[in-house]
């Protein structure tokens, strides 16, 4: 998909200027807003509150920057795959496991391993209780292919921090994050997708 193309132009537009952004706090406590379709998702975290200078384009709509870009295409389509992030824990979100680590020091976060890789499960509150207060979320229904070919224009384009993608996530989080799930015994389905000494592709 060509950053030339009316059709990028309008995704990126609705994507990342949305009329709203969510908060994961409403969309708990209201079942039924995320459609089950296929589609793009971006992750805004605060310019003030994300504790590190937010990199890429500079792009960012009513203080709120994307830290984050994925896709929803299999079975579920958004609703199952957003729930994943903000309901459940980092064994089953990529995004949630990057900004946890980007965050262990400030919130204390610590890594353990049973069935799967998580944070401690105050841990896992205090990060819920952290994307409700200084997150947003914003969504677009597309079908695949074009969801793939527009998450993947929009990586490129933005540099979100938290996607394996970007120079940031390479040089601040996946050393550090190799090393503590390795240190758990395990290796998450990031871990089996990507390595930071070989090309990279988005975990969503």
């Amino acid at each position: 998909m060509s950053q030339n193309d009316h059709s990028y132009a309008s995704v990126e537009h609705s994507l990342l200027c949305p009329s709203e952004l969510w908060c994961t706090k409403d969309l708990r406590q209201t079942r039924g807003i995320i459609p089950r379709r296929a589609g793009i998702y971006a992750w805004f975290a605060s310019c003030d509150a994300f504790p590190f200078p937010v990199a890429g384009s500079g792009w960012t709509h009513a203080g709120w920057s994307p830290i984050y870009i994925g896709k929803a295409i299999k079975s579920g389509g958004l609703s199952r795959r957003l729930h994943a992030h903000f309901n459940r824990d980092a064994g089953h979100s990529n995004f949630r496991l990057h900004l946890g680590v980007a965050l262990r020091n400030r919130l204390k976060l610590e890594l353990l391993h049973k069935q799967h890789i998580a944070f401690l499960p105050i841990g896992e509150t205090i990060l819920s209780d952290w994307l409700d207060s200084s997150c947003r979320l914003s969504w677009l229904e597309v079908d695949d292919p074009q969801a793939s070919l527009a998450e993947k224009a929009l990586i490129h384009a933005h540099h979100p921090p938290l996607n394996t993608e970007s120079q940031w996530f390479s040089d601040n989080i996946a050393v550090t994050e190799r090393q503590l799930v390795e240190g758990c015994g395990t290796r998450t389905r990031s871990w089996r997708r990507w390595s930071p000494l070989s090309a990279r592709t988005n975990g969503s």
